[in-house]
């Protein structure tokens, strides 16, 4: 009876205490919010260098996680991957950000923008404004990277298209007819018809398929080569009556 009383004892002591203690302290408090961390963070991991995220999920999954001192070093690792996270989403900030400037940057020194009014120049570069306060409130690089990608792919082409049709000179509506001396149109004056406004496609550089053999450039033959092939894509693309967005 006595062995059986050391060894609930024992249990007691190695056992229970220990996990009593955890769920009663701190500790229990770091381990829920890495869960939460990773249940947020888990989709930026994949972004970020280094183990620390395969280690946090480790200690989460261990059984034993509440011994020791794991929970202190838990906390240890979830704030450097914490900061590591927030560095990298402020850097994909600034380069999306700052990529999507240079595209409103070249909108604007085209001959096309700078006839436009006051007005229709503000309806033009209002997306890239707008773009540049969303992308500041995003947490997944993922969906900064896609914002970007979409923006220079569909809604650059879009504002481009704007651009070209706000730019040309609205189409002078045919002259009324002269009556002639019995009241009907006369013959001598033909209204001459309006021409139709055609809609330009705009297609990203980056979506114009370009044949080449190799699947890097490795000298300048190869770099010629290759070069020779866009030119060729390019000008086929523009000949199809497209404009390349670049």
């Amino acid at each position: 009876m006595t062995r059986q009383e050391d060894l609930l004892f024992e249990l007691k002591e190695k056992a229970i205490d220990p996990i009593r203690k955890f769920m009663a302290g701190p500790q229990k408090e770091i381990f829920n919010d890495t869960r939460k961390f990773v249940q947020s963070q888990e989709p930026n991991f994949t972004y970020i260098e280094g183990d620390e995220a395969g280690q946090i999920t480790g200690v989460l999954t261990d059984p034993d996680c509440y011994k020791g001192n794991r929970m202190q070093l838990l906390k240890t690792q979830v704030d450097s991957l914490q900061n590591k996270i927030n560095a990298q989403i402020a850097a994909e900030i600034t380069t999306s950000k700052t990529a999507v400037v240079a595209l409103e940057q070249r909108l604007r020194n085209m001959a096309e923008f700078g006839v436009l009014s006051a007005e229709q120049q503000n309806q033009i570069t209002q997306p890239f404004a707008a773009f540049a306060s969303n992308i500041t409130q995003q947490k997944l690089i993922a969906v900064i990277r896609d914002m970007q990608r979409r923006f220079e792919e569909d809604d650059y082409s879009r504002l481009l298209s704007r651009l070209d049709s706000l730019s040309r000179p609205a189409p002078t509506p045919p002259a009324a007819p002269t009556l002639g001396p019995t009241g009907n149109a006369s013959s001598q004056q033909p209204v001459a018809p309006i021409p139709a406004t055609s809609k330009i496609d705009y297609v990203s550089s980056r979506n114009i398929p370009v044949e080449f053999d190799k699947a890097w450039l490795a000298d300048e033959n190869d770099v010629e080569k290759y070069l020779e092939s866009m030119r060729k894509a390019l000008l086929k693309a523009i000949r199809d009556g497209k404009r390349v967005q670049i």
